[in-house]
């Protein structure tokens, strides 16, 4: 990993040009990002993972864990930051939080060719349908 690169709890300091990240790369904000973030860091304040970069943020993932299996779910990388080991270190440090809080396995649910990646950091395709609804 880059050694300008420093991975740490996410905080609601990193909220703002986290979100921004996350538009830039394409995905889909939900009006009220912002306050879920915040209830999530508040339950589960040291699972979810910043990367900075020169003081900035580099890539972000949210991680959550509800006594079953952890989540890894909005892993980005800032485009012109990649293929430097982030989004690796990024996943290695949302695992080692799951794991200490107590988690023994960690899903996450991606799309080619993002999924021949996580093959490679060490998870497993499942044969499992992802399926969701959307609650107002």
């Amino acid at each position: 990993m880059d050694a300008s690169c420093t991975i740490i709890p996410l905080s609601d300091v990193y909220l703002g040009p986290c979100l921004t990240l996350w538009e830039a790369a394409g995905m889909m904000l939900e009006a009220d990002m912002e306050a879920r973030l915040r209830r999530l860091l508040l339950r589960q304040p040291v699972l979810s993972q910043v990367a900075l970069v020169d003081e900035r943020v580099g890539g972000v993932v949210l991680c959550s864990y509800n006594e079953f299996s952890a989540s890894i779910f909005r892993l980005v990388v800032d485009p012109g930051l990649r293929n430097r080991g982030i989004g690796a270190g990024l996943m290695r440090a949302a695992e080692q939080a799951a794991a200490e809080a107590g988690a023994t396995r960690v899903m996450l649910i991606t799309q080619d060719p993002v999924a021949s990646w996580c093959e490679r950091q060490g998870y497993l395709r499942t044969s499992a349908h992802f399926l969701f609804k959307v609650l107002n």
